[in-house]
């Protein structure tokens, strides 16, 4: 005999209750095994939750690898591209270096033939003011012959003094200066000596031209002219200086 919920009694057979109580059980039982499913469920939705987050970080990683591969390669390809620029623009100044290098040994061997061909201008050009001078010192020696003969070598030297001057108004247009050093001390660079005096003698000449008498060492003749050309030396000139001491002769007299 059982009591309901509203205090009635009623009967129970025993197989009622070993079945409600069956059903009871297994009604828990299924409880249990639902609560076990549902986590079951949630931890697997946590799974694919996870897997799903460390698939997209995957991917992420993936698609900057391929972005910074993509750049590294957009950035090779660049490179490469200034790569072949610059061999080409090497090559082109290569080139152009070549080409002005060609084109100043020609100029220099223009020049040079220029040049030499100048030199051998000047050359010409001094020896015929050599030559020049050779004969007007040789018609001076012969003008106490007669007067006839003095009147005719005046008139050459006249001719060859003209063509003198020309000569070395070209040379000048050259840029080749005579040097005549008379009046000043021997300077081995610019002169070589071609004779001597004695101081005695020396102080008569100038005392005759009115002149003090020069020092020691002084050039007082030039017998030929030396040339220079754009401050090199061509030829020294050929001097005549004064003694340090009197010869033994000049002592005698």
């Amino acid at each position: 005999m059982a009591r309901g919920t509203t205090g009635l009694r009623f009967h129970v057979k025993p197989q009622e209750v070993l079945a409600l109580n069956w059903l009871f059980g297994r009604s828990r039982r299924a409880e249990q095994s639902a609560e076990q499913l549902r986590q079951q469920m949630d931890q697997l939705t946590d799974q694919v939750r996870n897997l799903k987050q460390a698939l997209d970080q995957q991917n992420q990683t993936l698609a900057d690898v391929i972005q910074a591969q993509a750049k590294q390669l957009q950035h090779q390809q660049e490179l490469q591209a200034q790569t072949a620029k610059s061999a080409q623009l090497q090559y082109r100044w290569t080139q152009q270096q070549n080409n002005l290098l060609e084109a100043i040994l020609e100029q220099q061997e223009e020049a040079d033939t220029h040049g030499e061909l100048l030199g051998q201008s000047i050359a010409a050009h001094v020896q015929l003011l050599d030559d020049i001078s050779t004969a007007m010192r040789h018609l001076q020696a012969q003008s106490g012959s007669g007067t006839d003969q003095t009147n005719a070598n005046q008139a050459w030297t006249g001719v060859l003094r003209q063509w003198q001057q020309r000569l070395h108004s070209t040379l000048e247009q050259l840029n080749v200066e005579p040097l005549d050093p008379v009046g000043q001390i021997f300077d081995a660079k610019l002169a070589e000596a071609g004779g001597t005096v004695s101081p005695s003698e020396a102080a008569e000449y100038f005392a005759h031209h009115a002149q003090s008498a020069p020092a020691p060492y002084t050039i007082v003749e030039t017998l030929r002219l030396g040339y220079r050309w754009n401050g090199r030396i061509l030829r020294k000139a050929l001097v005549v200086t004064v003694n340090e001491e009197e010869s033994p002769d000049a002592q005698n007299d």
